[in-house]
């Protein structure tokens, strides 16, 4: 990954198009690139980079691709790109409120978390994750992320509900819960999330932490 960022293309379009056209029915060489580009607009100093107008339209392109694992982690690019507002955003403000939309209605148009990806994702933390859950102007970017923790977590509920625990992520799809203003669809997803923290918790015990925390939330 770290090679990945020093030879990071200043034409990133030309970089995405050309895995594109070289493997055109190899979707799996196309989802590891743009998995490549989703870990890279996690990091964000490296957002700059990514400004690129011809890329963010290509993106955007592939998000109501057939192959799951292609919209998926294009919407992830978009989600990270879009999550840091208006202040952030190079580009034309009217590109980024096209993309607001196109992000919410491809995602709507997802099979459930449950669904079976040809390669599930892995995550050596989840931290990338909370600040876009934590995007209540934006819910298309809270649904990303909580679709993508749910699915880990129906796939690989012992080692993903335990780094939730571990990384005090649970505060943040708490303070979905508690906010009268999330978005349905939001809220469902996170409802989901925490029935799969429950589940693990009656099995492997509730930490203290936590347990002062929901005696706080219930007052």
């Amino acid at each position: 990954f770290d090679q990945f960022i020093i030879y990071l293309p200043h034409k990133l379009n030309s970089f995405v198009y050309f895995f594109s056209q070289t493997f055109p029915s190899d979707s799996s060489t196309q989802h590891k690139v743009l998995g490549l580009l989703n870990n890279v607009a996690e990091v964000r100093e490296l957002h700059p980079r990514l400004m690129q107008k011809d890329f963010v339209d290509h993106i955007s392109e592939l998000l109501n691709s057939a192959e799951m694992e292609v919209s998926y982690f294009s919407a992830g690019i978009i989600a990270n790109l879009l999550s840091r507002g208006e202040q952030s955003w190079t580009l034309s403000q009217t590109q980024r409120r096209l993309l607001i939309e196109k992000l919410h209605s491809a995602l709507l148009k997802w099979p459930t978390p449950e669904c079976k990806m040809v390669a599930l994702p892995a995550y050596r933390s989840l931290k990338p994750f909370y600040p876009l859950l934590d995007c209540f102007t934006l819910p298309g970017v809270q649904i990303w992320a909580a679709w993508a923790i749910l699915h880990i977590c129906c796939k690989t509920p012992a080692r993903y509900c335990a780094m939730l625990i571990e990384e005090d992520g649970l505060q943040h799809l708490y303070n979905i819960k508690e906010n009268d203003q999330s978005d349905p669809d939001v809220l469902y997803l996170t409802t989901e999330i925490l029935t799969y923290m429950d589940k693990h918790m009656m099995y492997y015990g509730k930490p203290k932490h936590l347990k002062e925390l929901q005696a706080k939330l219930n007052g």
